[in-house]
């Protein structure tokens, strides 16, 4: 379930009707939340236990409540506000979305501010139990997201007896901005800690000798591939600084050698000249 509703993809398929004849949609919209409340109402701690007389007599109050509740949250939203369908025929369940305007915008890595509160108003909502709840966001991780989801279920326990949307809107309006600087500085945090954790190990490898298969590359951590990079960029610089000096050499070499050649034959020529005139002289 984490899974599926973390989906990008989930948006736009929980946005089609119930009357859509598309399979997949149809098992989102129908036998996938049918499951989910079954699944939920089937836990005797999620409400209040009631014989039948009255819990038939609270159901139909709830209805009013649960109807009610979404006609004032269409007038307050507006288009923010979107039923998506009736849960199955004959059911007075609802299932809705709410668009969550953020009062301080999301950061980085966050792409957007666009999030989204879907709820489920089941049986027994608002009376005798709380609603399904789910919030999304396309670019925030899905642990985060869990997280929230969580944070709104409980708070929507605490509550249990009255509409909670408006309230819970409010709630995720103020403290999205900070649940989400708290889940980064956590994640660094826990990041640091498993760093500081393999200093001891990594000072006991030698980056500049060791060979690092493709599979051992992977199962390094971001410092120490950092440390990796960084000593063959510097065995490579070293690389191409041997090689130069090589070239120099050799290209000295080859001068000294012409030099040399040069000289043999200046003086092989002065030499001869020397000669031939003592030669030209004792003829004389």
């Amino acid at each position: 379930i984490d899974q599926v509703f973390a989906s990008t993809q989930i948006e736009k398929l929980l946005e089609i009707g119930a009357d859509e004849d598309d399979g997949t949609v149809s098992i989102l919209n129908g036998k996938l939340l049918k499951n989910m409340i079954a699944s939920v109402e089937a836990d005797d701690d999620e409400g209040i236990q009631l014989d039948q007389e009255i819990g038939h007599e609270m159901e139909e109050l709830a209805v009013i409540e649960r109807n009610q509740e979404k006609e004032v949250l269409d007038a307050i939203y507006a288009e923010g506000f979107q039923l998506l369908s009736k849960l199955s025929e004959g059911s007075d369940s609802l299932h809705y979305r709410v668009e969550v305007n953020p009062t301080t915008p999301l950061t980085h890595p966050s792409c957007n501010d666009k999030c989204h509160l879907h709820v489920i108003a089941r049986q027994g909502y608002p009376l005798t139990s709380p609603p399904m709840l789910w919030f999304t966001n396309t670019t925030l991780p899905p642990t985060l997201l869990r997280q929230i989801s969580i944070k709104l279920k409980n708070t929507a326990k605490g509550l249990v007896g009255q509409p909670v949307v408006f309230p819970l809107m409010e709630y995720l309006a103020e403290g999205l901005a900070e649940w989400q600087k708290q889940f980064i500085d956590e994640e660094a945090l826990a990041e640091k800690t498993s760093e500081d954790n393999e200093v001891g190990s990594e000072d006991e490898i030698d980056y500049y000798t060791t060979h690092f298969t493709v599979e051992e590359r992977k199962k390094l951590s971001r410092r120490q591939r950092q440390k990796l990079r960084a000593a063959e960029k510097s065995h490579s610089l070293n690389v191409i600084l041997v090689e130069k000096q090589r070239q120099k050499e050799e290209k000295d070499k080859d001068r000294r050698q012409r030099i040399r050649i040069e000289n043999e034959t200046l003086s092989s020529r002065m030499a001869e000249k020397v000669v031939n005139r003592r030669w030209k002289e004792w003829v004389d």
